[in-house]
């Protein structure tokens, strides 16, 4: 690969409360200065608190908590100069290029780290509005964790994607019911769509279950919904699995939960910590402190719930990650279109910072699909069979019985033209236009959205082609080049 199609990578180093660093993937690096007076730091523990309580009820409060983290990283001349640099190199490199921006913290800014970053805000210019970083369409936000083998990339392997769904429902009057059917019923949707994944269900998982299931076989993903906290005073994380007689919670700690995989032989390529949303608030309710415990375990990436999350958050959340999953794009690139789906859906749903990556390992878990649903075998299935009704089989596991044949399934005409018009709106975001405009831009591609539903691929591509055609101004040849990538096609 040429380094010319290598994507555009900063990772910002917190080296401690005062100093940080700005490094390349070719080896240039700067320092500057981290500010964050006691004030801004405290201020910052306030908003956290009420993100954890579900008290933000406005955009600005977000926008201000976002700012002063910012301003944290960003108000160095220097360090704002690189990244203004690596950002407009990763725009050079095409429409659909995104920087790679990584945040390291060692063990002097451990302080620094348990703060959200995911809600960092790029203040409003005179020329560009301001945005989040975790949901904007030019860049990839995620933290990152060297280890001493540096930083390889993950072999995709050959499609379907594989998941483990676990899920913990210990009931009890301090947990209420786990009852993730919707989100489950989401990825399932996404097979008969011809996307190629596959879905396994371990229900009830004790310990001695769980390992006997990642000893059988090893997931590409590992989807664990439940219940977890950290214990602020043992500076200790924990996660509920259920007891041996599946009748009420036992509370492991993360370096329990970790050697699990270990003693398995067992290491998804990517663990995903989903953190149900329970009836009553619990402001320890934490995934984000478990996922680095998993990455020294050697899991190479983490997606770690820092906040429950709505059922209709984690829906939209998870619809968009599969389905970039499956489609074989980078799970960075899966974890910032989840958030951005989350937003996209609602406007006023401010948990989008929830989802945290952690990584050791970048890049695809499968291989890339190039031809749209629609035209896509249904591939074989590599845990047994395809999805219908739930049966349990030995171990507490749950499969899908087979459908007839997955073949014969009439694909979801209705998606495709979804994700067309999509992909669309996400390249519009990406123009950074003032929010007047944006919205002018989103109404008018919805409208001429409407053409598309109910046709084929073909159809669809061939009414994107006579858009582009059509007209001359850049922009919306960028974003109807984009629908053309959403359906397979780069160029007309």
């Amino acid at each position: 690969m040429s380094d010319n199609n290598k994507p555009e990578e900063l990772t910002i180093i917190v080296q401690d409360r005062n100093i940080i660093r700005a490094r390349t993937q070719d080896g240039g690096e700067v320092e500057g200065h981290v500010v964050l007076d006691d004030l801004r730091l405290k201020t910052i523990k306030l908003f956290e608190d009420w993100l954890a309580e579900g008290r933000i009820r406005k955009r600005e409060e977000l926008e201000l908590l976002g700012t002063l983290l910012y301003e944290a990283l960003f108000k160095d001349d220097k360090i704002v100069t690189f990244f203004e640099q690596a950002l407009e190199r990763a725009k050079a490199k095409g429409p659909e290029e995104r920087l790679l921006l990584r945040l390291t913290f060692q063990k002097a800014a451990s302080e620094l780290r348990i703060l959200p970053w995911e809600y960092l805000y790029r203040p409003e210019t005179e020329t560009a509005p301001g945005y989040f970083l975790s949901t904007g369409v030019r860049m990839v936000l995620s933290r990152y964790m060297p280890t001493t083998t540096g930083d390889q990339p993950l072999k995709p392997e050959e499609a379907p994607l594989n998941v483990l769904m676990v899920v913990s429902n210990p009931g009890g009057k301090d947990l209420g019911p786990v009852a993730p059917d919707e989100v489950i019923q989401t990825i399932q949707d996404l097979q008969k769509q011809r996307y190629p994944i596959n879905i396994n269900i371990l229900d009830k998982p004790t310990v001695t279950n769980l390992l006997d299931t990642l000893e059988n076989s090893t997931p590409h993903v590992l989807h664990f919904v439940g219940y977890g906290h950290y214990i602020e005073p043992k500076d200790r994380s924990e996660i509920a699995l259920l007891a041996p007689d599946e009748n009420g919670a036992v509370w492991k700690s993360d370096d329990d939960f970790a050697e699990i995989f270990t003693q398995a032989g067992s290491f998804p390529s990517l663990v995903f910590l989903h953190l149900w949303d329970s009836t009553s608030v619990d402001p320890n309710a934490n995934f984000d402190r478990l996922a680095p415990r998993l990455i020294l375990e050697n899991i190479p990436m983490v997606v770690a719930m820092r906040y429950p999350i709505t059922k209709a958050a984690a829906i939209d959340f998870c619809l968009q990650f599969y389905r970039e999953l499956a489609r074989g794009k980078p799970v960075e690139h899966a974890v910032q279109a989840g958030r951005y789906r989350i937003t996209l859906n609602d406007p006023k749903a401010y948990i989008f910072g929830s989802p945290v990556l952690y990584t050791r390992r970048s890049g695809s878990i499968v291989k890339s699909t190039h031809e749209p649903p629609s035209q896509r075998e249904s591939p074989p299935t590599k845990f047994g069979g395809g999805y219908g009704a739930r049966r349990r089989s030995e171990g507490g596991v749950y499969s899908e019985e087979p459908i007839n044949d997955v073949r014969e399934t009439e694909p979801s005409i209705a998606t495709l033209a979804e994700d067309v018009i999509a992909a669309g709106k996400q390249r519009i975001v990406e123009l950074n236009l003032r929010p007047d405009e944006q919205k002018q831009m989103e109404g008018k591609l919805s409208r001429k959205g409407e053409e598309l539903y109910g046709k084929e691929a073909r159809e669809i591509r061939a009414k994107v082609v006579e858009w582009l055609v059509s007209v001359e101004d850049e922009s919306w040849q960028g974003v109807y080049l984009s629908m053309l990538k959403a359906i397979g096609e780069d160029t007309p």
